[in-house]
C-alpha cells in the first residue's frame, strides 16, 4: 500500500507551526508541545524542514530562527552544547548546529576555541589518538569541510580507517550496533568514496535486519518504535546495495518488509498528537521515509524530493573556521 508523502509533508509543517516559540526578533521550535525550546529542537527542525522541502513555507521564521541559534553559542569559547539532560556530546551539538545554519542560510558568529588544536594535521592525529566516539568525530566534519585541504582530508580518513575492524569492516559498537558504521559510511560518501570493506558492512546490515524481522522485533535496538537505529540500517542497506550493485533484490525485499512495519508503527503514533515523537525522533523517522522512498519509490509517491543528504559536504561549512584557517596561513 502506498504512503502519500505529500499529505505527510503537509501534516508535518502544520505540526511544526504548533511548536514555534518566538518574540519576533528570535525564535525556534520546541521538542514537543510540553517542552521549552532547546538547541536540539532548534536544529532538529531545520533538518526536518530541509528533508521534506518545507523551508519555503517557513520563510518568515528563518531570520529569527538564525538569530536564536546564534544566541545559543557561548561567545567566549565558541561552544555549542546541548541543553537537554543526558543528551549528546559537544561534537554532536556543533555538527548538528553547523548544518542547521547552512540549511537556514546563516552562520555562527564565533570560532569554537576548543577546535583550534585540530586545525593542524598533527593536532588532528593527536585528537584521534584519544577519541573514537562517532558523535565526537562528527564534530570535526565542519573542520574538514571548511579547511578544504586535501592533505588534511587524507590524514582524517587514515585515522578513520584505523578505527575500522579489518576483518568485519565494522566500526566498534557491539553486536547488532550499526550506528558507528552508518556515521562513517555517510562520512565517506560525503567525500565521494566508499569505506573499506563496504560489502561486508552491507552483509552485516542485511543479517541484522533479517534477524530483526524474523524474531518479530523489526526495529532492533530501537525497541518498540523506529528511531535512529532503524534509519541507520535503511541507509546502509539502501545506499550500499545500490552503490555496490550487490544483493540488490534481497535488499529491496527486506526493505519492503521493514516498510510495512515502519509505516504502521509511525502512523499509529502520529494519529494521536499526545503520542507523537519529539523532534529528534521525528527527524529520524522522516529521514527514514526519505531513504525508503529512494529505494521503493512506488510505495512512497511524492511531488517533491524528500532529501537524505547528510553526505552533502558543503552543508557543514563553518565560516569562522575558514577565517581562522586563512589567518593562520597569513602568519
Amino acid at each position: 500500500m502506498a504512503t502519500d508523502l505529500d499529505q505527510l509533508r503537509s501534516d508535518i509543517l502544520t505540526w511544526l507551526d504548533t511548536l514555534w516559540v518566538g518574540d519576533g526578533s528570535a525564535g525556534t521550535f520546541r521538542l514537543t508541545p510540553t517542552h521549552s525550546p532547546c538547541l536540539m529542537s532548534g536544529t532538529d527542525t531545520a533538518w526536518i524542514a530541509h528533508c521534506v522541502g518545507g523551508l519555503p513555507e517557513l520563510e518568515d521564521r528563518r531570520k529569527p530562527w538564525i538569530a536564536w541559534l546564534q544566541a545559543k553559542q557561548n561567545p567566549e569559547s565558541g561552544e555549542y552544547l546541548h541543553d537537554q539532560p543526558n543528551c549528546h556530546k559537544r561534537g554532536h551539538a556543533f555538527w548538528q548546529t553547523a548544518r542547521a545554519f547552512n540549511i537556514l542560510g546563516g552562520q555562527m558568529l564565533a570560532f569554537p576555541e576548543y577546535l583550534r588544536s585540530v586545525l593542524s594535521i598533527a593536532g588532528l592525529r593527536h585528537w584521534f589518538a584519544e577519541n573514537s566516539d562517532c558523535h565526537q568525530t562528527l564534530g570535526l566534519i565542519p573542520v574538514l569541510v571548511s579547511l578544504d585541504d586535501p592533505d588534511y582530508a587524507a590524514a582524517f580518513f587514515e585515522e578513520i580507517a584505523r578505527k575500522q575492524d579489518p576483518e568485519t569492516g565494522l566500526w566498534p559498537g557491539g553486536a547488532g550496533e550499526l550506528g558507528h558504521s552508518f556515521a562513517f559510511t555517510v562520512l565517506h560518501n560525503a567525500a565521494g568514496k566508499l569505506p573499506n570493506q563496504a560489502g561486508k558492512i552491507l552483509d552485516y546490515a542485511l543479517a541484522v535486519l533479517g534477524d530483526n524481522l524474523a524474531t518479530g522485533a523489526p526495529f532492533g535496538r530501537d525497541g518498540n518504535h523506529p528511531g535512529f537505529k532503524t534509519m541507520d540500517t535503511v541507509y546502509l542497506i539502501g545506499r550500499l546495495s545500490a552503490q555496490l550493485d550487490c544483493r540488490r533484490s534481497e535488499s529491496l525485499d527486506l526493505l519492503n518488509q521493514l516498510a510495512d512495519r515502519f509505516v504502521a508503527s509511525f502512523f499509529a503514533r502520529w494519529q494521536d498528537p499526545a503520542s507523537r515523537p519529539d523532534t529528534h525522533s521525528l527527524l529520524a523517522n522522516l529521514h527514514t521515509f526519505g531513504l525508503l522512498s529512494e529505494s521503493l519509490p512506488a510505495r512512497f509517491p511524492s511531488s517533491r524530493l524528500w532529501r537524505f543528504d547528510w553526505d552533502q559536504a558543503d552543508l557543514y561549512f563553518c565560516r569562522p573556521i575558514a577565517e581562522q584557517s586563512r589567518a593562520r596561513h597569513k602568519e
